[in-house]
């Protein structure tokens, strides 16, 4: 096969984009090795491909051909006509020959650590860099794209394919060859990830939905704790997903991917590519957009994980979240949170599933909490304060530091959109009287529920309906299902209430 380019081939700084046969490519300009080429041989970037175990037979190389170009969206065709060899390749008659036959020029590295067989970009200079495949975000569901950097560091990427519409993004995604298969120590190994914008990364700034916020602070000089786990296991993060801002649970897409993880559920349903993403939860942010966009999504139990680098809305109620298009990548990215595989036995509201005519956490349990708590009003009515916990405790975390900072530095308030506004404002009316009382109701509450409804604790599944099934619009007087709760306490609640993994 021989190689040919179109389009263009250009430079960004000390990176490179390339397009050729409807593809776009990028690297970041990073040497891996190096061959000894000269000058004249070729005046631009090209597309070869390395093998590090080179076969004696032709069969064997053409396999190996396969097995490259098999299951990696980056590997193509177009990196064949180059091979890029070992300096102690031996390289038999046979393989000579058919070479020959096929066009492929070969080249002997030099200078090289330990590098992957798979694509990369030969520089006249005879430098080897890795490449990347870019992708446009269409739906728009990434806040920024990043590049892996040296120590743990990450680096914004601003390479774009040429088509790029309506000012979207484009991410760059590294060749799986780059990584070894997935194993029990790194079962996420070369699993791509996509992360919500209220965590942070080392190197990049967080935005959290707002530009105020993003002007504001420097890059993070530390990756959260609970995202570096995902690291450490394999994962390799390839960019940060919009998020409602400050993770309110405000709707301002048509049609809605829900809130507050909303790029997480809009970019795993849209793209192939996108193997996993983080996002957060505190009473419904991690279940509302996997039920909306058809995710497998886990809310973990509070306190599993530390919140260490995570901005906050209530530390008694936020989880890290994990989400997966299928559900074997999400099982294994959790498995060492689970250390006990006991038994589980099944609670399930049966009468809600099948009549429709009672609601099973307002029936079935309302009984037992009167009893055991001594409330005679019922759940809802007793934890209906809780929206006081959430907004004053990240009005403490979280707003007041930012405004105050923002005003020292900019000399005027910072815009916030008007759900969490309305929420800051809300917060500083709160006495500690009330404060407490909601504290105390959630505490309560949280007790009854690992109790009574699963006693002993984690030893119990319970089946619910998260939602109706039907389109969310904006207009909300469209949503006539009967199912709809019309208390605050729905269904989303009951494990966020009561801290436990959903």
């Amino acid at each position: 096969m021989r190689f040919s380019m179109s389009a263009f081939a250009g430079f960004v700084g000390a990176s490179t984009v390339l397009h050729f046969n409807d593809t776009t490519y990028y690297s970041p300009g990073t040497i891996v090795g190096s061959v000894n080429v000269l000058k004249s041989n070729f005046n631009n970037v090209l597309p070869v491909t390395y093998l590090g175990d080179f076969p004696s037979k032709v069969e064997d190389l053409e396999q190996q051909r396969d097995n490259l170009l098999n299951g990696d969206d980056v590997m193509s065709e177009s990196f064949l006509p180059t091979l890029i060899l070992h300096a102690k390749a031996k390289v038999s008659t046979g393989i000579k020959r058919y070479l020959k036959s096929t066009g492929t020029n070969k080249l002997i590295l030099t200078s090289i650590g330990k590098l992957p067989s798979g694509p990369y970009f030969l520089h006249p200079s005879g430098d080897l860099t890795r490449v990347y495949r870019l992708y446009v975000d269409y739906t728009m569901a990434f806040a920024q794209a990043v590049i892996e950097g040296e120590d743990g560091t990450y680096l914004p990427s601003t390479a774009a394919v040429g088509e790029s519409v309506n000012a979207a993004i484009s991410i760059p995604v590294p060749s799986l060859h780059y990584y070894p298969k997935p194993s029990p120590e790194r079962p996420l190994s070369g699993l791509r990830l996509g992360v919500k914008d209220v965590f942070n990364l080392k190197g990049t700034k967080t935005g959290a939905g707002s530009r105020a916020y993003f002007a504001l602070y420097p890059p993070a000089n530390e990756t959260a704790f609970s995202l570096q786990r995902l690291i450490s296991l394999g994962a390799v993060i390839v960019g940060k997903l919009k998020t409602a801002q400050f993770a309110a649970g405000e709707r301002l897409w048509v049609p809605s991917p829900s809130s507050s993880s909303c790029g997480t559920g809009e970019a795993l349903a849209s793209y192939d590519w996108l193997d996993l993403g983080t996002g957060t939860d505190t009473t419904g942010s991690i279940r509302g957009p996997s039920m909306a966009n058809g995710l497998f999504g886990l809310r973990i139990t509070n306190a599993s994980l530390p919140l260490d680098g995570i901005l906050p809305v209530s530390a008694r109620m936020d989880t890290p979240r994990f989400d997966r298009l299928r559900c074997k990548a999400a099982t294994d990215g959790i498995r060492e949170l689970a250390r006990d595989k006991g038994q589980l036995h099944q609670i399930s509201p049966e009468d809600h599933l099948t009549a429709g005519k009672q609601e099973f956490v307002h029936v079935n349990t309302n009984n037992s909490f009167i009893h055991h708590t001594g409330n005679k009003d019922g759940i809802a009515a007793f934890i209906s304060d809780y929206p006081l916990v959430l907004v004053r405790d990240q009005f403490r975390a979280l707003g007041q530091p930012f405004i105050a900072d923002y005003q020292e530095e900019f000399g005027r308030f910072p815009f916030v959109n008007p759900v969490p506004r309305s929420g800051l404002a809300f917060a500083a009316q709160i006495d500690d009287e009330s404060y407490a009382n909601a504290v105390r109701h959630l505490q309560v509450y949280r007790e009854w529920f690992t109790s009574q409804l699963l006693p002993p604790c984690e030893d119990a599944l319970v089946l619910y309906p998260l939602g109706p099934g039907l389109e969310l619009y904006r207009n909300e007087s469209l949503n006539t299902s009967p199912l709809t709760p019309s208390s605050p306490y729905v269904n989303t609640l009951q494990a966020a209430a009561a801290g436990l993994l959903d």
